[in-house]
């Protein structure tokens, strides 16, 4: 019985070479997914994206990049001079402690929104994964059922309420990559270890094509990332061994019947 994995690549919007990383690890690798930065989207990004009907799309919320779409409303206390989201990771995880509940459920609604506008939405996740503080994740769970779409469960506790609340999330989130060293084997035995998971395992990446980008601490990784996804040999291995999904919202389907026969590599969740 194969294993369904989703490989998604977040940061799309967060600049040009993130934005053409993760279109090449589409085109000739095996991003399946890509989770959209609403509030730093351009309309050429936004054409690029529609050229790429298989790669589903993910809401990727965020309280730390880019500009709110509440504008005004936002409290400003929480903002940089220019009226940015706080994009130091520590200072922007205290700001979702104390920020008011209704101001991040409305600005994570607009920013959905925002998306919806131009695509269909799969999934939600958050920038930094900030739904790891427990009343950010309440938020985004209330959001991911309103909507009806999948949610990034980070953890055991959250996967426990995903499931009571029936909002389909996967099995496993593999985030491994932002880590010195990583490697196309390195990769594969990590896959390996979780292979017979139930439900799906998601793989997030953060694929660019140019190393050395000033918006964010992380930086080499991006590339060495992006050579990994678009590895020749290592696409093929992995869609030899395991069934390549995109759709997250329709694994429920194919899990609510014979979930896979052995020796079936493809599925109607793509």
């Amino acid at each position: 019985m194969s294993t369904m994995l989703l490989v998604n690549a977040d940061d799309f919007g967060l600049g040009e070479n993130h934005v053409a990383g993760i279109l090449r690890a589409h085109d000739h690798g095996v991003v399946t997914s890509t989770s959209i930065l609403a509030a730093c989207l351009r309309v050429e990004w936004v054409e690029e994206l529609s050229l790429r009907p298989n790669l589903a799309r993910v809401a990727h919320l965020t309280l730390t990049e880019g500009k709110p779409l509440l504008g005004a409303r936002y409290p400003q206390r929480f903002l940089t001079s220019d009226g940015s989201f706080p994009s130091r990771f520590r200072y922007g995880r205290r700001c979702c402690y104390e920020l008011d509940k209704s101001v991040i459920q409305e600005e994570f609604r607009l920013q959905i929104e925002a998306v919806l506008k131009y695509f269909d939405v799969s999934g939600l996740d958050t920038h930094h994964h900030i739904h790891e503080v427990p009343s950010v994740f309440e938020i985004v769970l209330d959001l991911a059922q309103k909507y009806g779409v999948a949610l990034r469960a980070m953890n055991a506790t959250q996967r426990d309420v995903c499931s009571k609340s029936g909002v389909m999330h996967p099995s496993v989130v593999m985030d491994t990559f932002n880590s010195d060293g990583y490697s196309v084997e390195r990769l594969w035995i990590d896959l390996l270890r979780i292979e017979n998971s139930d439900g799906f395992i998601e793989v997030v990446c953060h694929p660019a094509t140019n190393s050395k980008d000033p918006m964010t601490r992380y930086t080499e990784g991006r590339g060495r990332e992006l050579a990994v996804l678009t590895d020749a040999n290592f696409a093929t291995r992995l869609r030899d061994r395991f069934v390549l999904i995109s759709d997250r919202n329709r694994v429920r389907a194919c899990s609510s019947v014979e979930r896979f026969n052995s020796g079936i590599t493809k599925c109607s969740c793509r």
